[in-house]
């Protein structure tokens, strides 16, 4: 029950397992940071209710999302959002369009070392 935590950085450690969908309930999270882990399957859709995270780090894990959920589902569903870094993963698919990533205050995307198909949008500049 740890309702008014600001921030979780726990990485570089041996966490295995999905991420727990409880983070979502946490109305003040700001910062989650999970990156170099072992976690697997996808980004859990109650995450969506953390609408004070500026900060994603699933870097270096064995997620295996789609790009189509995270792009089109969580990252609109997080108004504050500033850093999403996935990198080296096993997500999939097309990178959207920047249409679908209409959140001004995004900063920082990292998906490289994933399996992006497609080619990049022709309007990425727009970010």
């Amino acid at each position: 029950n740890l309702i008014n935590l600001v921030k979780l950085h726990a990485s570089e450690n041996h966490i295995s397992g999905t991420i727990p969908t409880e983070l979502g309930r946490n109305e003040y999270l700001t910062s989650l940071k999970l990156d170099r882990n072992n976690l697997e399957g996808g980004i859990p859709s109650r995450l969506l209710d953390s609408l004070t995270l500026q900060n994603l780090y699933l870097n270096d894990n064995r997620l295996s999302e789609t790009f189509e959920n995270i792009f089109n589902i969580t990252v609109p569903n997080l108004p504050e959002l500033v850093n999403i870094v996935l990198t080296n993963n096993a997500i999939r698919g097309a990178i959207p369009t920047p249409e679908k990533l209409d959140n001004n205050k995004i900063e920082r995307i990292e998906l490289g070392q994933n399996c992006i198909k497609g080619q990049l949008p022709d309007n990425l500049h727009f970010l």
